[in-house]
């Protein structure tokens, strides 16, 4: 697993895909997320390897929730989501809503 987050899910080369991209089976490329412009989440890459688990943590209101949230499309409408979420190389910010309730919860999930 690697995890770029120097502070508060600030990735620390901006743009920068993370390593492994090609054989990971989640990564997230510079995804930032803002709500009526205002930024929660700065540009946080990471890459997760089949059979591997990651766990994020940091205080409160540090983007943890939000990261997943805008992962996984749940976010309202207010939000802003960019960059990538690539899980087996299929992007998963860009799919319809029907195929994505299809990966929820099958190929992808969120444990609080």
């Amino acid at each position: 697993m690697n995890v770029q987050t120097p502070h508060s899910l600030h990735a620390a080369a901006l743009g920068d895909p993370p390593p492994h991209v090609d054989t990971a089976y989640l990564t997230l490329e510079n995804l930032s997320v803002a709500f009526n412009g205002t930024p929660a989440v700065h540009g946080i890459s990471l890459s997760v390897s089949k059979g591997e688990a990651l766990g994020l943590v940091g205080e409160s209101g540090s983007g943890k929730s939000v990261t997943w949230l805008a992962t996984l499309g749940l976010l309202s409408g207010r939000a802003t989501v960019a960059g990538r979420a690539l899980l087996n190389r299929r992007d998963l910010l860009r799919l319809p809503e029907a195929r994505m309730a299809e990966v929820r919860g099958r190929q992808i999930a969120m444990i609080f």
